[in-house]
């Protein structure tokens, strides 16, 4: 599952008179993945600096809102398709995640990276 950045710059003072001006950029986190024969999310991610997380999928996903590591953002797009498509007993996952999207560059590399969790689930699981 791969998601490409798109940007959007607002040009003008005003927001009556402002133009948005939208581009493609070349940068994009791709997920590699494939169901595992358990209810276990692993995560993975080529940048060593993240740390490897597990996942047991048996149990309701909990994310903690003063937990800002890298796969509580894969959470937000698991939880959204499980709670969304009322899936309830979620295919365990292996991922390894790789990205080029500078973090707090105002690209959206968390929105992607949601957006690619659940593409992620939604495949494991149909």
């Amino acid at each position: 599952s791969g998601i490409q950045v798109r940007v959007n710059t607002r040009l003008g003072k005003h927001i009556d008179i402002a133009v948005s001006v939208s581009m493609a950029v070349t940068q994009d986190i791709v997920i590699a993945c494939s169901k595992n024969d358990t209810q276990t999310l692993r995560l993975a991610n080529l940048d060593q600096t993240y740390n490897r997380y597990e996942l047991d999928l048996s149990k309701p996903v909990e994310i903690d809102p003063k937990d800002a590591n890298w796969y509580t953002y894969f959470l937000c797009g698991l939880k959204g398709v499980i709670e969304e498509t009322g899936i309830e007993s979620p295919s365990g996952i292996d991922c390894f995640v790789h990205g080029n999207i500078p973090k707090a560059a105002g690209l959206s590399s968390s929105t992607a990276f949601v957006c690619a969790a659940a593409l992620v689930t939604s495949y494991a699981n149909h």
